[in-house]
């Protein structure tokens, strides 16, 4: 299978995960979407051969890594599209909120480098539980993670504790989408404390890709972005931005 050149990695307690990954929103009809999201639940969530079309474009894009909420349907599919290009692709996996069980099983059986708690745990701050999990993910062999929702709020806290983990998923994106206090993730982001990877870099598709990934890659502190696409010529486009993007960035 032809593809084209693949993106580059970062590296996160010496795992490489690569610097762009195939976001999974659009897979389960997140709310972010608006009137889309119930669209996207139809397209996909119960069509998965569409997720297996979708990851299989990106594949052949060079796209190497993604952003996976690990529902056992959402996995099944990648696992069909790496069958059908024989590419094994890096996951950073998400721990769904309501199936967090089944969702490490899931990444236990994938290419895991590392796992995140869901956003909806993150933000409630019991540092008991989020480290009994922590632990966990270890166990299994993963870097652990966090995703924020309420990354103003919730960073400031975590970051000040002890707690055992490395990576951090968060909104970032220059219209400031449901990142609560831009300004405070920003600064914070910078600091560089963790590796952070940005999710809803195109604020659901309210920015061009261009200028919402220079925004995003213009910020030392991250080093990933998870770009979810809902269609082959949305992806086409995307991704061929992307790269353009980061090939200037590492060139800076």
């Amino acid at each position: 299978m032809k593809t084209e050149k693949i993106f580059p990695c970062f590296e996160v307690e010496g795992q490489k995960i690569p610097r762009i990954l195939l976001g999974s929103s659009p897979f389960l009809g997140a709310g972010q979407f608006g009137v889309k999201a119930y669209q996207y639940y139809k397209k996909f969530f119960e069509n998965p051969e569409n997720i297996t079309e979708l990851v299989i474009e990106a594949i052949k894009l060079g796209v190497r890594g993604i952003q996976l909420v690990a529902y056992r349907e959402i996995a099944q599919a990648v696992k069909q599209a790496q069958v059908e290009t024989g590419v094994e692709l890096t996951v950073v996996g998400s721990l769904p909120f309501d199936r967090p069980e089944e969702g490490l099983e899931c990444l236990c059986d994938l290419n895991t480098k590392a796992a995140l708690l869901h956003g909806e745990e993150t933000d409630r701050l019991n540092l008991k539980v989020l480290n009994s999990w922590f632990k966990r993910i270890r166990n299994a062999g993963f870097v652990p993670g966090v995703a924020t929702h309420k990354p103003d709020l919730t960073l400031p806290a975590l970051l000040k504790s002890e707690l055992d983990f490395s990576l951090v998923l968060v909104p970032f994106n220059a219209a400031g989408f449901l990142m609560g206090k831009k300004e405070t993730v920003y600064n914070i982001v910078s600091e560089c404390d963790k590796s952070y990877i940005a999710m809803k870099p195109l604020a659901a598709g309210r920015l061009k890709p261009r200028e919402a990934l220079e925004f995003v890659f213009s910020c030392r502190g991250i080093k990933s972005a998870a770009i979810g696409v809902a269609a082959p010529e949305e992806a086409r486009e995307t991704f061929s931005i992307a790269k353009d993007v980061l090939n200037k960035t590492l060139q800076c």
